[in-house]
C-alpha cells in the first residue's frame, strides 16, 4: 500500500513539473527608457516602471524584469503572472530586459507604465507581430488612464486547486497509514 501512495504522489509531481508552462522556452526583450515622455518630450527622473501582460497570459508569463548594472540599485518584483514592477531611486534612463516564459506568438502584447513618485508620466504598448513594435499611449485620454489604473496589481493567492490537491494527497496517505498500522 505504501508503494501505491508513493507511485500516486510521484505521478502527480511529474504531471505538475511537465505542464506546458514549465516545458515552454524562455525569451526576453531588451528595452531602453530615456525618461522622455510627451509631445514635446520632457525629461523625467523615473522611480517606478511597471509591466503588464495584456494578451493571453496562459501562453506567456513573466520571469521578471532585469536591469543593467547602472540601475542595479533598483529592485524587481513579480507580483502575479501578468504583472511585474521595478522601482528604485530616481533615474533619467533605464536599460533593462523583460524575461518571459512560454510561447513567442504573434499577438503577444504587454503594456508598460512609467512613474515619478505617485504620478504616472507615460505608458507604452509593446507588441510582437513579425517583430516588436512600440506605441506611446496617451495618458491624457480618460479611457487609457482608466485601463492603466485598473490593471491587476494584486499578489497571486494560493490557488484553491493546489490546496485541494494537497489535502487529497494527505488524506490518501493517512488512509494508507491507518490500514498498515496494527490494531
Amino acid at each position: 500500500m505504501k508503494i501505491t501512495a508513493l507511485i500516486l504522489l510521484a505521478g502527480v509531481l511529474a504531471f505538475v513539473l511537465v505542464m506546458p508552462d514549465h516545458a515552454s522556452a524562455s525569451w526576453s526583450q531588451s528595452l531602453h527608457e530615456n525618461g522622455l515622455w510627451g509631445t514635446p518630450a520632457k525629461p523625467y527622473k523615473l522611480t517606478k516602471y511597471e509591466g503588464f501582460i495584456v494578451s493571453d497570459p496562459a501562453k506567456t508569463q513573466w520571469e521578471g524584469l532585469g536591469l543593467t548594472p547602472q540601475n542595479s540599485n533598483w529592485t524587481t518584483k513579480i507580483v502575479n503572472p501578468t504583472y511585474s514592477v521595478m522601482s528604485g531611486p530616481a533615474t533619467g534612463s533605464l536599460d533593462f530586459s523583460a524575461f518571459f516564459s512560454g510561447k513567442k506568438y504573434q499577438g503577444f502584447t504587454w503594456n508598460v507604465v512609467a512613474w515619478v513618485g505617485d504620478t504616472i508620466i507615460g505608458a507604452e504598448k509593446i507588441s510582437f507581430g513579425t517583430n516588436f513594435s512600440y506605441q506611446e499611449l496617451n495618458i491624457k485620454d480618460k479611457a487609457v488612464m482608466s485601463m492603466i489604473t485598473n490593471y491587476n496589481r494584486s499578489p497571486v493567492p494560493l490557488p484553491g486547486s493546489y490546496l485541494l490537491l494537497a489535502s487529497g494527497l494527505i488524506g490518501l496517505i493517512g488512509i494508507q497509514r491507518k490500514k498498515l498500522l496494527p490494531e
